[in-house]
């Protein structure tokens, strides 16, 4: 009788600790901060201005991340996701099963766990204590948070590499494009990357990539997320990486830079990119025919007179020279040198 009374109290506190003792362990996850977006009158994305320099962010809603990307992941990355706790017990005893007999390194990482990982020890050596703590916070992670909310936190928040954290910045990183316009083959492409965004980078280590995507699609396959037509599809699609894009109109980037002091996740201007390009390449023709009046340089300001809206900021004729982040049109300068356009062009 005793000793199944015992027996009862240590069921009770193992329980108790179990489902109590989460409640009680503080998990903070930090907000990365978001890039600011700049977007011309046809609401065309001109530039993402990123934050600290070190932050290439855009903020996703889950509804707002394709279900194929979201099951893709799940099945990749945590495959019981929705049925355990925050700890994968049937993904830790295979793990050591394999460890031990089969000499391979496995591990049992749950999202919660990578999740906690990178915001509390993301660059420190492992060892079992941590692991423990890794797990008692995984626990709490699921008890404060529902299962959706700690998968767009994950979405969100993964480091693609070259400053990009979370799915919509790289995205638009790599394929230049957002989410929702991301085929089956390039959402995959992007889940490839996340293990180890080093090891797997599309742009410098392409045979990893390769190898590590051939595996994905496989696996995807054999757990019915995409049919074996669709593999076959996936696998002859063609990957494009863009790796970012050119800065088309640096001046107007740089003029807000440095007259905004706080950092709005998006700017909408009434800038002409259409007018701006059209006007810039008038003007690098109009330089060639004045060379040999020694003009080298030009800069210019169009207004529409109509609404007083801002529609051409250009700078100088190459931004990048030495002096090319001069903002001759909006110097000061003698007022006889507002005659020397009608002056060249006699």
């Amino acid at each position: 009788m005793k000793k199944k009374k015992v027996f009862l109290a240590c069921t009770v506190g193992i329980l108790g600790i179990y489902f109590l003792f989460p409640y009680f362990i503080e998990v903070q996850i930090k907000d990365i901060p978001s890039s600011t977006l700049i977007y011309d009158e046809n609401n065309e994305e001109i530039w993402e201005i990123v934050t600290d320099g070190k932050y290439r962010h855009i903020q996703k809603e889950i509804n707002e991340i394709p279900d194929f990307l979201k099951k893709s992941l799940v099945v990749i990355e945590d495959k019981r996701f929705y049925y355990h706790s925050g700890i994968d017990y049937f993904g830790i005893i295979r793990a050591m099963k394999n460890n031990i007999f089969w000499t391979s390194r496995e591990g049992a990482s749950t999202i919660e766990n990578q999740i906690v990982r990178n915001n509390y020890w993301l660059n420190e050596t492992r060892s079992y204590t941590l692991k423990l703590k890794e797990f008692s916070k995984a626990l709490a992670l699921n008890k404060k948070y529902s299962k959706n909310e700690i998968l767009e936190m994950y979405l969100n928040n993964i480091n693609f590499w070259y400053m990009n954290f979370g799915v919509e910045s790289a995205s638009r990183y790599y394929y230049n494009k957002s989410l929702e316009n991301l085929t089956k083959a390039e959402m995959i492409g992007l889940i490839t990357i996340i293990k180890n965004p080093n090891k797997y980078n599309p742009i410098t280590k392409l045979w990893n990539f390769n190898q590590r995507y051939q595996v994905l699609v496989d696996t995807l396959e054999k757990n019915n997320i995409i049919t074996l037509e669709e593999k076959n599809e996936i696998l002859q699609e063609k990957l494009t990486f863009s790796q970012w894009k050119k800065d088309n109109l640096p001046y107007v980037v740089d003029f807000l830079k440095k007259n905004i002091s706080w950092n709005p996740d998006i700017i909408k201007t009434t800038i002409s990119s259409h007018m701006t390009e059209q006007i810039d390449e008038l003007a690098k023709t109009s330089l060639k025919t004045l060379a040999w009046k020694n003009v080298w340089d030009y800069s210019i300001l169009i207004i529409d007179r109509n609404t007083m809206d801002l529609k051409v900021m250009i700078w100088g004729n190459n931004y990048d020279l030495e002096n090319g982040q001069v903002n001759g049109s909006l110097a000061l300068r003698q007022p006889w040198s507002a005659l020397k356009p009608f002056l060249y062009a006699l």
